[in-house]
């Protein structure tokens, strides 16, 4: 009898020393980055892979009604299998009842089963989302656009999403305002620039969008002239008229134009296309003659006139 006791404890012993659970019951990391989203009216989670995918086989969502906190039981409301490379999952939520409180948590599971830590659980108060603002328009400034829309009653503000075709709208909103206008700022002149607005309630932290507006397409332009041309000197040759003046270096510009007139009466532009250099010759008939000058830039603006007089 004392030997079968103490055989006994060194087979117990001996068990101890073994590991409790094989490699793949490893329990899975919990996913990062958990959040809510409601996108053109579509509720859905969003989360990130662990960065440790070791044992991981996939995603079990967990959701119950109530409030964060509060007593109550998750119930497993889907699941979406670990794709190798894939970093950013996605789960949307339907059959949401408006006014009533939704608790979700994200669990990382093993391919046997087993259940990793829970994420932080999050919650939503669903509301209708708000219709999409009306009667968009808008206008392309000097290296900004300027956005106008109608006020929509039910929202407490405006997504606004951005794109430069080709490319599409990004999935997140570009911009978030509280007003009916927007200036979109430090752009390219000549390039386009696309746009389509949301409007959101505040659900706690989420924000529940609605469908989008009409897309709306503007192009930034050059609207400021560039500086007047300095030094304009007109000199009275033997033979006609030379006009000289310094180059406008504070801005790229196309060339200048060159305008005549009699005294004390209108000038007219002579020169058919703008001209690179920074002297003219003109040959007028007799009399007291009036000169100007302008320099114009890339986008076709045109400075004020710099002016001088002769009589020839």
């Amino acid at each position: 009898m004392r030997n079968l006791i103490l055989l006994l404890i060194l087979l117990l012993g001996c068990g101890v020393k073994k590991d409790p659970l094989p490699p793949d019951v490893l329990l899975p990391d919990p996913p990062k980055e958990v959040k809510l989203k409601v996108r053109e009216g579509t509720a859905f989670l969003e989360w990130r892979a662990p960065k440790v995918k070791k044992g991981l086989f996939g995603f079990k969502i967990f959701w119950r009604r109530g409030c964060s906190g509060c007593p109550g039981d998750f119930s497993e409301l889907g699941f979406l299998r670990y794709e190798e490379g894939k970093e950013v999952y996605q789960f949307v939520l339907s059959d949401l009842k408006e006014g009533e409180i939704y608790i979700f948590q994200i669990k990382g599971v093993n391919r046997w089963g087993y259940e990793g830590k829970g994420s932080e659980e999050l919650s939503l108060l669903w509301d209708t989302p708000p219709p999409p603002p009306s009667d968009l328009k808008g206008r392309g400034r000097d290296r900004k656009t300027l956005l106008e829309w109608e006020k929509v009653r039910e929202a407490s503000g405006y997504a606004i999403y951005r794109r430069i075709p080709p490319s599409p709208f990004p999935f997140d909103p570009s911009f978030c305002v509280r007003k009916e206008v927007f200036i979109d700022e430090n752009l390219e002149n000549g390039k386009t620039y696309c746009y389509v607005i949301r409007s959101f309630k505040e659900s706690g932290k989420v924000f529940i969008e609605g469908k989008s507006s009409r897309e709306i397409c503007l192009m930034p332009q050059d609207d400021s002239p560039p500086p007047a041309p300095l030094g304009f000197v007109v000199l009275r040759e033997k033979e006609g008229v030379l006009l000289r003046w310094f180059p406008v270096v504070s801005e790229p510009i196309k060339g200048y134009y060159v305008y005549r007139g009699r005294c004390g009466e209108n000038l007219e532009r002579i020169t058919e296309e703008v001209i690179r250099e920074t002297f003219f010759y003109d040959k007028p008939k007799r009399g007291c003659w009036v000169y100007g000058v302008s320099a114009v830039d890339l986008s076709g603006n045109e400075s004020e006139k710099a002016f001088g007089s002769t009589t020839f």
